[in-house]
């Protein structure tokens, strides 16, 4: 009968959405001359699949993350 849902609807549903990878990016640079390390760490995934529109590039899950600490090597004391 047409009220039965097929068991493998769910993973029809998912091939045909053709869910894209999430964006991932690492960055480090050492700063000698301020003595400094940072590096960033970007992550995201948007809704763009299903609309190639604005509106669905901004929604989802977007992560920025910057560490900075000190650089290894001789401590700079005083920058002229």
């Amino acid at each position: 009968s047409s009220e039965i849902i097929p068991v493998d609807l769910p993973r029809q549903i998912t091939n045909r959405l053709k869910l894209p990878k999430a964006f991932e990016k690492k960055m480090c640079a050492a700063f000698e001359t301020f003595g400094i390390k940072a590096c960033t760490e970007i992550e995201s995934r948007n809704a763009a699949f299903i609309r190639d529109s604005p509106l669905y590039a901004i929604i989802g899950k977007h992560a920025v993350l910057v560490e900075v600490a000190p650089a290894a090597g001789p401590v700079i004391e005083k920058i002229e």
